[in-house]
């Protein structure tokens, strides 16, 4: 199979296509009538005979041309049209490459994660929803507000540690599906690893009941050398849980809605922000998805043209972790 092409179309979809011996297929997947498409290279010869001129078919291939007039209704827009980064039926495990627009109500994500992933993507939601209900069940007795940011306590610090080690079992998941060989102890030397897949600067969120608190970036300023620093709420966690007499200050509301907020990102940058959608998802959280990446057309995934739907994990990351 030649390169793998994906594009926008002109019902506000994604159209994937490519040469597959002497034809074209396609693949549409919001087309739920008629998925899967195929044109031969001979049929789309004898139609671009037919074109009068002038006309814009000299400035694609006859791949996209093919795809593009056989498309029907769901016409792609062959100014859009990319090559596939991705090894067409392959993703990178917990790491999501998709579209998703609450506003324009369109959504694309190739890995049904429920489906892929089964108990363990089942455990790490039940773990974000205990820790989502805790947070707001503590909001009864702290409101969420400016002044009550530096409030600290014994609760506040019990499910500071709990949500931090979630992350670290997040960004460990990452780590290690994607990597050549685990490690049996890891550091935020080598968790920050995760960051650039997951784009975790570019996420924003807010608390859905509390928009006057503002938005929060727990990972804006995450980077080397200082990997622990350049994540306050995280270097709260390890101050509190291991020198509580002089550090219990740190144990703020303020840095544990950070590392509540962190969950939140890290759900949705492994499995999609759709999940937390109500026209996508059926899964709930306090954080509203203010600002997350957005992925261009060739980094997507796609299951096999074939229409096998498919997919096999690849490593994001190709060496092994020191």
């Amino acid at each position: 199979m030649e390169d793998v092409y994906v594009a926008n179309t002109a019902t506000g979809g994604l159209c994937f296509f490519a040469r597959v011996g002497d034809e074209v297929k396609i693949y549409r997947p919001d087309d739920y009538h008629e998925k899967y498409l195929s044109i031969s290279l001979e049929q789309w010869r004898r139609m671009a005979a037919s074109y009068s001129t002038p006309n814009d078919l000299y400035l694609y291939g006859e791949v996209v041309n093919a795809a593009w007039q056989h498309s029907g209704v769901s016409t792609i827009i062959k100014s859009s049209a990319k090559k596939l980064r991705n090894r067409m039926g392959t993703y990178h495990p917990r790491i999501w490459r998709g579209i998703f627009d609450p506003n324009g109500l369109q959504c694309y994500n190739a890995v049904d994660a429920r489906a892929v992933y089964g108990s363990e993507y089942i455990r790490t939601n039940i773990a974000a929803s205990s820790l989502f209900d805790q947070m707001q069940d503590l909001f009864k007795y702290a409101e969420p507000s400016a002044a009550n940011m530096s409030t600290f306590g014994n609760r506040i610090r019990e499910l500071l540690i709990l949500t931090c080690t979630e992350v670290e079992a997040s960004w460990r998941a990452v780590l290690e599906r994607n990597s050549a060989a685990p490690k049996d102890r890891y550091t935020t030397g080598d968790y920050i690893r995760v960051k650039e897949p997951l784009r975790l600067s570019e996420w924003e969120v807010a608390l859905r009941d509390y928009p006057d608190v503002g938005t929060f970036l727990p990972f804006k300023n995450w980077s080397a050398p200082d990997t622990t620093s350049t994540i306050p709420w995280y270097e709260a966690y390890n101050a509190v849980k291991h020198n509580r007499d002089t550090q219990f200050s740190q144990a703020s509301l303020g840095n544990l809605i950070d590392a509540v907020a962190a969950v939140h990102i890290l759900q949705a940058a492994q499995w999609g922000p759709e999940m937390y959608n109500r026209f996508f998802g059926a899964n709930s959280s306090p954080f509203w998805t203010m600002r997350h990446p957005v992925y261009d057309l060739g980094d997507l995934y796609v299951p096999p043209i074939d229409g096998s739907n498919e997919l096999s994990p690849s490593r994001y990351f190709a060496e092994v972790v020191e």
